[in-house]
């Protein structure tokens, strides 16, 4: 019997025609957890009056593929503030430009044309399944306590299920995830206000669908919705009014870092929104102290300055 230990993700990107499919091999291999894979299965009943009870024929007309999985935030390692990390092709694949400056940083930001489109190879016991033309959208979770990772759900045009053996991977050169905790975010401000929070989600928005036009079959881009989730400790009024604010929808930047500039180089991960409207509220109380949890909507002021990241 086959075993779901046996589960692993490669992921490349494809610099050929969109949906053209490539071989990928052990160097392309991405650590990930959590997956959820699902084939996108339309069908149509053929509702034909044959004179007899039974179920009626379902023909498939459309085949897409998605899959969902969650990986690290990983570092590039000591040093290395100008490799990119190893989920740099996830990023991009969901719809982002990379600048890498020498002996500087690795910065990434939304574009809204000319996206990369790639290949997932999705091995599970001694099936595989691939998915071409690939793009998605994912979040970031930035939660104090915990390891910080990112959530990708993609889309890829369907191909033919097969048996293969996968691939040895060699896992030797993965970096250690640096924790989020009070002593490694050395900054956290919203609207300019310093606060101390428990939870943060940032999605930067990008969103993809499933195309199917006579010649065409693709996944494409749709809209972009970026917004952040974040849980904070409630100050006094006088130190900021976040109520007050989010009945005005006050605008203004975010800011994140975790990391220390200098003595963390090449584990530095940095995120700048220039602008976000405050657009919920609510309060919750956790061993006798108040906590907000806060709802922005990312809104760009130019045509794709919604957000960046950057690792150092």
């Amino acid at each position: 019997m086959m075993r779901d230990l046996n589960e692993f993700v490669l992921a490349g990107i494809n610099a050929g025609a969109y949906g053209s499919g490539q071989a990928l091999d052990a160097a392309a291999a991405v650590p990930v957890y959590d997956i959820d894979y699902n084939p996108e299965i339309k069908t149509e009943a053929i509702q034909e009056a044959l004179g007899y009870a039974g179920g009626n024929l379902e023909q498939s007309i459309e085949v897409y593929q998605a899959i969902k999985f969650k990986t690290l935030v990983r570092p590039a390692g000591d040093g290395n503030v100008d490799v990119p990390t190893i989920n740099d092709v996830l990023w991009r694949l969901c719809g982002s430009a990379v600048t890498v400056t020498a002996a500087q940083d690795v910065v990434y930001s939304l574009v809204d044309e000319n996206f990369e489109h790639g290949d997932i190879y999705y091995y599970v016991g001694e099936v595989l399944h691939k998915l071409s033309g690939v793009r998605g959208e994912f979040t970031f979770v930035h939660n104090i306590g915990a390891l910080p990772y990112c959530e990708f759900t993609f889309y890829g045009l369907d191909e033919a299920v097969s048996e293969a053996s996968a691939p040895a991977v060699d896992w030797s050169a993965l970096t250690t995830p640096v924790p989020t905790t009070a002593a490694t975010v050395s900054a956290c401000t919203l609207l300019g206000q310093a606060v101390d929070y428990t939870t943060l989600t940032i999605t930067p928005g990008n969103k993809f669908s499933y195309l199917h036009v006579s010649g065409n079959e693709s996944i494409e881009f749709e809209t972009r919705e970026g917004m952040i989730d974040i849980k904070v400790a409630e100050p006094k009024p006088s130190v900021y009014n976040f109520w007050e604010a989010v009945k005005k929808g006050t605008e203004g930047p975010f800011a994140f870092q975790r990391g220390t500039d200098v003595d963390d180089a090449g584990k530095i991960f940095a995120t700048d929104i220039p602008n976000v409207q405050l657009n919920g509220v609510s309060r919750s109380k956790d061993a006798g102290r108040l906590f907000l949890s806060l709802k922005a909507k990312i809104r760009p002021t130019a045509r794709n300055n919604d957000l960046t990241w950057t690792t150092r």
